[in-house]
C-alpha cells in the first residue's frame, strides 16, 4: 500500500493518563537577549514534550508547541520553561480544538467523500480556557 501511494507516512500517537488524549499548548517566550540565547533553546530541545520550535520576528523570541499527557505536566513544563535562565517572559495557551491539521508536504486531512472533518476537541476545553503568563 506503501508503494501504491495509499500510506503515506505513520505517526506515532501518545495516550493521555486517563483518557487517551493529549493536552496541546502554545509557549510563547521573551529572552533576555535575543542575539545569545542559544542555552535556551538547547534547553528546550532537551523536553520531550516539545513538538515544535521555532524562532520567530516580533515581540515573542520563540514559539514552543506542546504535546503533554496531562494539563499537570504542560504546567510543569511551562513553570520549567519560565524559570530558565535567559527567559524573560512567557505567555501559554492551551488548544481547545483542532480545525486544521495537515500533514506535512501539503495534504490535506479530509474526511471520506472529501468533506471536512470536525474540529476535534481537546481534554483541556473540559476544564475551560486557561492562558498562564509569567513576567
Amino acid at each position: 500500500m506503501e508503494r501504491q501511494g495509499h500510506i503515506a507516512g505513520y505517526t506515532i500517537v501518545r495516550a493521555g493518563e486517563d483518557t487517551g488524549d493529549v493536552v496541546s499548548a502554545l509557549v510563547l517566550v521573551y529572552r533576555q537577549d535575543r542575539m545569545r540565547g542559544g542555552d535556551v533553546l538547547a534547553a528546550l530541545k532537551r523536553i520531550p514534550e516539545v513538538v515544535i520550535c521555532e524562532i520567530l520576528s516580533g515581540d515573542f523570541d520563540i514559539t514552543v508547541r506542546l504535546e503533554a499527557a496531562s494539563l499537570e505536566r504542560v504546567r510543569v513544563i511551562w513553570e520549567d520553561i519560565a524559570k530558565m535562565p535567559g527567559v524573560r517572559d512567557t505567555v501559554t495557551s492551551l488548544t481547545l480544538s483542532s480545525v486544521v491539521n495537515r500533514p506535512q508536504g501539503g495534504r490535506s486531512s479530509t474526511a471520506p467523500g472529501g468533506a471536512a472533518p470536525l474540529p476535534r476537541p481537546c481534554p483541556a476545553a473540559r476544564a475551560g480556557p486557561r492562558s498562564w503568563r509569567h513576567r
